[in-house]
């Protein structure tokens, strides 16, 4: 579990950090409009940093008492923020 929660940490904020690269760059633009006012500001990786911080230990909390449901939910997480990296990767460098 503890290998699964530094990969969802570290692909999250791998995702924080091409977002906020790509959209000062002038690549892309944020889609979403909740989020679009954090990285103007420059808040964003610092907001995206506490959310992994909190996943995570919450994460890890339901680890020793529903340990299936964790492993399931912090894979499937990892899963689908390796694929959210791939695309853009794909999309913006054309990789």
């Amino acid at each position: 579990m503890k290998y699964l929660l530094v990969l969802f940490s570290g692909l999250e904020i791998s995702d924080g950090i091409l977002t906020d690269f790509f959209v000062r760059s002038g690549l892309v633009r944020e889609g979403n409009p909740f989020i679009e006012p954090l990285l103007r500001d420059g808040n964003f990786l610092l907001f995206k940093i506490t959310g992994v911080a909190v996943c995570s230990l919450i994460l890890w909390a339901l680890y020793k008492h529903f340990s299936r449901a964790a492993l399931i939910t912090v894979s499937s997480i990892s899963a689908f923020y390796a694929m959210v990296i791939i695309w853009n990767l794909n999309v913006i460098l054309g990789l």
